[in-house]
């Protein structure tokens, strides 16, 4: 590499780095952080802007930080850094409750905390295509829109999702994330599948958990029994069907040709087993190898 090039490298990494700093700096001090904290806290994809927005729609003195991981804050960082890119709002979210929480442990403070769960497939599916060119800079998307057919962008897309896709996320998110930072292991209980929600306790934590296959159905009666919310609405947010790939999106998800080892793998898992009956997976996989 050039001196030059060199240089200007490490001038747009310092550049980078003073502006996550100011922004993380200005959410820390925003006056936001004196309502009263509820940490929608979970894998991506698999419904919380909705939720997120629902709250926000009460006008309450709540403030709901939307939240994904926070066991990798600083690969997430040094992800934004090198695309040059700014901190989004659910990173933010994690650098602040993750110090938050080591407050409240401190402190015994009891916080809230809403997540949700998804069939892992469909989770995976919309996530790739929703973080593709943040986290896959190097399959090209942009480039690869204006310059292939339809056709050989739909393969390429497929081709690279099942190779390169960390597709275990959904698998193993209860353990790595909300096991680690609340001490609540939700495989201890069973999940009550027809009722799409249960809440779980600790001396520190307490969760409301949903089923995005429920969430239209039991949100109201959850949200009322976690937080006294009556009449609770759902407003929609952040729907693949209203995205700029909107049509790519549906087209993959037809054609998709997932091997049936992948799909064995996904709902033979812990995960799919504890939030889902029997039927229910059978349906799943029914669905993913319709196009086989």
């Amino acid at each position: 590499m050039h001196l030059n090039k060199r240089i200007k490298k490490v001038f747009q990494s310092t550049k980078m780095r003073a502006l996550h700093y100011r922004q993380i700096y200005r959410f820390e001090r925003s006056p936001l952080r004196k309502k009263e904290p509820l940490l929608v806290y979970q894998m991506g994809k698999v419904g919380s802007s909705t939720i997120r927005r629902s709250i926000a729609a009460l006008n309450l003195d709540i403030y709901a930080y939307h939240l994904h991981y926070m066991s990798g804050i600083d690969y997430m960082m040094n992800l934004c850094r090198k695309q040059s890119l700014p901190l989004q709002d659910h990173i933010l979210a994690s650098i602040f409750c993750k110090r938050m929480l080591k407050r409240a442990r401190a402190n015994g403070t009891k916080l809230n905390v809403i997540s949700l769960v998804r069939d892992p497939i469909s989770k995976n599916i919309s996530q790739f295509f929703q973080n593709i060119e943040v986290s896959y800079p190097e399959f090209g998307y942009p480039e690869k829109v204006k310059t292939l057919s339809q056709e050989e962008l739909i393969a390429e897309v497929i081709d690279f999702f099942i190779k390169n896709f960390i597709h275990d996320d959904p698998l193993v998110w209860f353990d790595v994330e909300l096991k680690q930072f609340t001490n609540i292991d939700v495989f201890e209980e069973t999940f009550p599948h027809e009722k799409g929600y249960k809440i779980y306790e600790n001396e520190l934590f307490r969760i409301l958990l949903i089923r995005l296959e429920n969430l239209n159905s039991c949100t109201s009666e959850a949200m009322d029994s976690f937080l006294g919310f009556k009449n609770f609405t759902l407003q929609s947010e952040n729907v693949s069907n209203e995205k700029d790939y909107a049509e790519l999106y549906q087209k993959v998800k037809r054609k998709i040709r997932l091997p049936d080892t992948y799909i064995d793998k996904m709902y033979s898992s812990k995960m799919a087993r504890h939030f889902y009956t029997a039927s229910e997976i059978e349906g799943f996989k029914k669905k993913w190898r319709r196009a086989n």
